[in-house]
C-alpha cells in the first residue's frame, strides 16, 4: 500500500544563514592586542570597531590568513588571523606555546578550530591529519609524489619526464631511489 503525505506545512528546511543572520549570531570581543580598535569573531572574522566593516583577510604562501592592522594614521601591521582570535577568546599564547588548528586547516580560523597547545603537539596533529611538511610536501618540492612514484613504477619514461620540466640527473636520482616518498 502507497501513502502519499500531501501535508507539506509541517516540512521544516534548514537553510545555511545568510550573511546578515551570521553577523548577527556572532559573538564579537576586542581583537587581542588592538582591543581599542578592533575586534574578531568566533568565526575567525576581523572588523574595525569604528566602521564595523570586516576587514578582507590576506591568504599567506604559508596557508595562514593575515590582515593588515591600521592605527595611527598611515602605522600597518600585519597580523596572523588565527593568533589573534585564538587569543582573544583563549588568553595570551605565550613561548613555548602555539595556536593550533585542530583541522589542519590553516584557512580555518574560527574559535572551535584553534587551540593553543605544545609544539610537540601541533607536530602530532600535523602527522595525523596529513599536513607535515617533508621532502616532497614542502612547498619547495619541483616535483609530486605522484610523479615520482609514476616514474619509480616505470609509466614515466625519460623524455616524457624531461618534457615536464625534469632534467636528466634529476630523473636518474629518482630512479636510484635517492630521495625518499612519504606520501
Amino acid at each position: 500500500m502507497l501513502t502519499i503525505i500531501t501535508n507539506l506545512d509541517k516540512l521544516i528546511v534548514k537553510k545555511k544563514p545568510t550573511k546578515a543572520e551570521k553577523k548577527h549570531m556572532d559573538e564579537w570581543v576586542p581583537c587581542y592586542g588592538w582591543e581599542s580598535f578592533y575586534e574578531v569573531s568566533r568565526s575567525g572574522s576581523v572588523r574595525s570597531k569604528k566602521t564595523l566593516k570586516e576587514i578582507k583577510p590576506i591568504l599567506k604562501n604559508s596557508g595562514y590568513m593575515c590582515v593588515n592592522i591600521f592605527v595611527t594614521g598611515f602605522k600597518r601591521k600585519q597580523e596572523l588571523v588565527h593568533r589573534i582570535v585564538a587569543q582573544s577568546f583563549l588568553g595570551e599564547c605565550k613561548k613555548p606555546l602555539e595556536v593550533c588548528h585542530n583541522d589542519g586547516d590553516r584557512s580555518n580560523n574560527a574559535i572551535v578550530n584553534l587551540r593553543i597547545d605544545t609544539r610537540s603537539n601541533n607536530h602530532a596533529d600535523k602527522e595525523k591529519h596529513g599536513t607535515k611538511q617533508n621532502k616532497m610536501n614542502n612547498g619547495q618540492s619541483k616535483f609530486s609524489v605522484g610523479m615520482i612514484k609514476n616514474i619509480r613504477n616505470g609509466f614515466i619514461k625519460r623524455a616524457d619526464a624531461i618534457s615536464m620540466g625534469m632534467s636528466a640527473t634529476q630523473f636518474y636520482r629518482v630512479l636510484k631511489m635517492e630521495g625518499r616518498i612519504d606520501g
